[in-house]
């Protein structure tokens, strides 16, 4: 007589393990989120503390820095937030849809790539009250009523991230960098961009911002135009690979 074992107990406990593995993963972007730029070790501390969860190594804060957009490895070693990195930046929008103060929908193009990775991961206080939070499975940021500025359609907003607020406001001709400013945060965005990613499936938006961060932490710290027009030297058949990051990854 043969006697029959179920796996059920096998993906159970496959199951659980894969579970208990990403929450270590998304404990370290908590705990980087928390910390601010920390050493590995510090992280693995911060991470077992929020979760009361021993089992969190240095290699999971190497996993999830590998995986996680939101994270990034500084010049000095130590692991930084995409919410410190981008303190002070300015992301230029042009509407396509006519906005208003009784608006609460903002549609996500690529260039605003990394504030909805944020958004994704929670919610983004506003400077003017209330939180704007992730949508339509992060393709959309959704205020309260008041927090879109009264705009039609082609007209630019700014999307202004400081001391983790966002305050997003109107945008004129007269609000843009210089014709040299201009040109010199084009210039790196470029090459950064044909260094990273015209090769294969193209670069990921929040990953090109990182890595331009990384080179000048004051860049974009004005309104300039949105990023595809930044872009313009990488050419329409390569610029067309620019993408938001897949999902999948640790939030």
């Amino acid at each position: 007589m043969s006697t029959r074992h179920s796996d059920a107990p096998v993906r159970r406990t496959a199951t659980v393990d894969t579970d208990v593995h990403r929450a270590r993963l998304v404990a370290v972007e908590r705990a980087a989120y928390a910390a601010g730029p920390a050493s590995r070790a510090r992280l693995v501390l911060w991470a077992r503390e929020l979760t009361v969860d021993p089992g969190v190594q240095v290699d999971h804060v190497d996993e999830a820095v590998r995986r996680s957009p939101l994270l990034h490895r500084r010049a000095d070693g130590r692991i930084g937030h995409l919410a410190d990195l981008l303190d002070g930046i300015v992301l230029v929008h042009r509407v396509e849809t006519t906005t208003s103060t009784r608006r609460r929908e903002l549609r996500v193009r690529g260039g605003l790539d990394p504030l909805a990775r944020l958004a994704g991961a929670r919610p983004l206080e506003l400077r003017s009250g209330g939180v704007a939070r992730a949508g339509r499975g992060g393709a959309t940021l959704l205020g309260p009523p008041g927090w879109l500025p009264d705009r039609g359609t082609g007209d630019l907003i700014g999307l202004r991230w400081r001391s983790r607020r966002l305050d997003v406001v109107a945008v004129g001709p007269g609000d843009l960098a210089g014709s040299a400013e201009h040109a010199r945060t084009s210039a790196l965005l470029v090459e950064l961009a044909c260094t990273v990613g015209c090769v294969g499936h193209g670069v990921a938006v929040t990953e090109l911002l990182t890595l331009a961060r990384l080179v000048d932490p004051q860049l974009l710290g004005r309104p300039h135009l949105p990023l595809h027009a930044l872009l313009d030297g990488v050419g329409p058949d390569r610029r067309r690979h620019l993408r938001p990051v897949p999902d999948g990854v640790p939030r």
